[in-house]
């Protein structure tokens, strides 16, 4: 799922080449919405016959790799309805 994710990220213009030791250089807004990745997340699960036991259990992974790259900063601020 990691690596799914990863690869949504990539997709989406979050994940620049050579991200080691560099910040990313991003100039326009990207909004993520949890329900979108869980349904790529899913979605792929399928296409790669990775059972999923429980599909809440797709949103647990997602929330916690949300969670997970706010306490490392690099989730910038929510999107308010007005903003979208």
């Amino acid at each position: 799922m990691l690596a799914m994710h990863m690869a949504w990220l990539e997709s989406k213009g979050l994940q620049p080449r050579d991200v080691i030791d560099r910040r990313q250089d991003i100039t326009e807004s990207v909004i993520i919405a949890e329900d979108e990745l869980t349904a790529y997340l899913l979605g792929n699960a399928a296409d790669a016959r990775i059972e999923v036991l429980d599909d809440v259990d797709v949103v647990h992974v997602v929330r916690a790799h949300l969670d997970y790259f706010e306490a490392i900063g690099a989730v910038g601020p929510s999107a308010s309805s007005t903003d979208l």
